[in-house]
């Protein structure tokens, strides 16, 4: 029978995801979202704006993919509404993707703050 785990030999880097270490300061999530701008296609010049109250979103908590709409917007901080509920702790990163054109765009990124009980 073959392992189910190999290690590697000695002095070889494994490939992928290290998982024994923590994440670089780099990737910690900040409190409060971050705007990117459009970066490739026809609308590479295009600013991306702030956030609408009604407005549909793409979001992307942990391996989760879900519809929200932005309920309330106030400075840097979004309450959303999600169309499918998803397990995640505060503190989690979450992803904003916004449609334009036929495809959704990363538009920017935060952190949960808070969570809401089922109703």
């Amino acid at each position: 029978k073959e392992p189910l785990c190999s290690l590697p030999a000695a002095g070889v880097q494994p490939r992928g995801r290290r998982l024994n270490r923590g994440a670089p300061k780099s990737t910690v999530p900040s409190p409060s979202p971050h705007y990117e701008s459009a970066s490739s296609g026809p609308s590479a010049s295009t600013r991306v704006t702030r956030l609408v109250t009604g407005e549909t979103l793409q979001v992307n908590a942990l391996s989760a993919t879900v519809g929200g709409t932005v309920v309330l917007c106030r400075g840097p901080l979004a309450r959303l509404r999600l169309t499918t509920a998803v397990c995640c702790e505060v503190g989690a990163r979450v992803t904003l993707c916004r449609r334009i054109g036929n495809h959704y765009r990363l538009i920017g990124w935060g952190s949960v703050r808070k969570v809401a009980a089922l109703q």
